[in-house]
């Protein structure tokens, strides 16, 4: 359970997501209610990966991960576009992770992490 705490105002506002356990359809709700951030979610997404794909649980299900700043800022672009009334589709601003299959070539594998 991962817990984001910022203020809003002077309203501290607290939501609890499960990042292993949130639907698509759960986090476009919060999204559309303002209580999370793109921003929020990816970098809790990032933690979460951090802390257990190589470390921690050892998972070593992420080949390669985006450069965190680079995909912070595309969330944020999408924030602001979400706050100004535009919204791309219905997963607008949903951060996605992809399953790559284990038998791929060093070029295939090169070409998807690009």
């Amino acid at each position: 359970m991962c817990q984001l705490k910022s203020c809003k105002g002077s309203t501290l506002k607290v939501t609890i997501v499960d990042v292993l356990t949130l639907t698509a359809f759960e986090l476009q709700r919060l999204l559309s209610s303002q209580a999370v951030t793109s921003a929020e979610i990816v970098q809790l997404y990032l933690t979460q990966i951090a802390k257990h794909n190589h470390a921690g649980l050892k998972l070593n299900a992420v080949i390669s991960v985006a450069d965190e700043e680079a995909v912070l800022e595309q969330a944020r672009r999408l924030d602001t576009e979400r706050l100004g009334g535009k919204l791309r589709g219905p997963l607008h601003g949903v951060p996605i992770l992809l399953k790559v299959p284990s038998k791929l070539t060093g070029e295939e594998e090169k070409t998807l992490t690009n």
